[in-house]
């Protein structure tokens, strides 16, 4: 049976330093309104504070904050936090008639969500440096297999993370290139690899696949190193990004590395699809008696329905039926073909003249 660490990527420490944060700051508003909630629901409000920790901790999990990869943009981290924070603060609102809260147990309540908010922000800034501190005496020793230009860019995006290594010094991909190279570029070459690992107590080595690589030969060395006890980190560089996002997920034991140019995640994608909708009908009803001033006046200036329905290509090729005030007369198409010398545009792929006789005059205004 296979067998994966889902969890290799994840950063405990920084989960339990949230979930800690959350029950302190609680602590810390129950002993300024100790005096005041006599005969208040203290269980309910920590059934509460249970509730909003389990939401904030997983909505940050979903929003990949406790990868060890996550770059730490501190304005892309307080977007998330605030946004784990507040779908936290929102679902525990809705459970909140269910434990009996008094006036002032909702007053202690939001002295809580301020002061966990508050003390949230500062653990974000200090974050980075607690990281680098609790992890000072484990940080493994590393090998960078490649030239020192290759990792430039890789060694820059890992420095914003929370990954922190001892950085041992780079080996040559081949003995000709160690041979040729400046003293001091390398420490070897990987024809040396097993006594490189010894020689330098080697924890992991992170690898560049270019694409000129084989990978049949970069094989025998990642089974060498499995075999040694060494973390391998294979860093896949053989396609080009165009413009693009990417990630890599897995299905079963196969990892995916997909490039998208959605920006948008399923929450996003919903949130946006409910604002058109609630957008879409709010605009119809502030602008209805425009819109009925439109359709009579489209009725009685020519002869043929108010809306005009088409089928137009949206995303992806896909068609869609569109609908909107008739601005022609129903005839358009025939008088099109009589009109076409009259083309402003080449090749005919589209038509365009100017003084169309084809638009009413209700069309020339709308």
């Amino acid at each position: 049976m296979n067998r994966s660490n889902s969890g290799a990527n994840t950063n405990t420490i920084n989960i339990i330093v949230d979930c800690l944060t959350v029950i302190l700051s609680y602590l810390g508003a129950y002993l300024a309104f100790r005096g005041r909630l006599a005969g208040e629901n203290v269980t309910g409000l920590t059934i509460l504070m249970v509730v909003f920790t389990l939401i904030f901790a997983l909505s940050n999990k979903e929003e990949y904050l406790y990868n060890v990869t996550l770059f730490y943009y501190l304005d892309r981290i307080h977007r998330k936090l605030t946004k784990s924070f507040l779908l936290a603060m929102v679902a525990t609102a809705f459970l909140e008639p269910y434990v009996s809260v008094t006036l002032i147990g909702r007053k202690f309540y939001l002295t809580f969500l301020i002061v966990a908010y508050v003390a949230i922000c500062i653990k974000m800034f200090l974050n980075r440096k607690m990281m680098i501190l609790l992890t000072r005496k484990t940080m493994p020793r590393t090998a960078f297999v490649g030239s020192r230009g290759s990792f430039n860019k890789f060694k820059y995006f890992m420095s914003k993370t929370s990954i922190r290594i001892v950085d041992m010094g780079y080996i040559a991909m081949s003995r000709e290139i160690l041979e040729g190279a400046k003293e001091g570029d390398y420490i070897g070459c990987m024809e040396d690899l097993e006594e490189l690992v010894r020689t330098y107590h080697l924890d992991q080595v992170y690898i560049i696949q270019k694409r000129t690589d084989e990978l049949r030969i970069l094989q025998q060395y990642v089974d060498l190193c499995i075999s040694m006890g060494v973390t391998v980190r294979l860093i896949v560089d053989i396609y080009k990004r165009r413009r693009a996002n990417s990630y890599v997920s897995t299905v079963g034991t196969y990892p995916i590395i997909t490039y998208h140019t959605i920006s948008l995640n399923t929450y996003e994608q919903i949130i946006k699809r409910a604002c058109d909708i609630v957008g879409s009908l709010f605009g119809i009803i502030v602008l209805s008696p425009c819109m009925l001033v439109a359709a009579i006046a489209i009725k009685l200036d020519s002869k043929g329905p108010v809306l005009f329905k088409q089928t137009r290509v949206g995303q992806n090729g896909r068609p869609f039926k569109m609908y909107k005030f008739r601005s022609m007369y129903v005839d358009a198409e025939e008088q099109k073909k009589a009109l076409m010398e009259q083309n402003e545009i080449q090749g005919g792929i589209m038509f365009k003249m100017k003084d169309d006789p084809r638009v009413t005059r209700v069309g020339k205004v709308i």
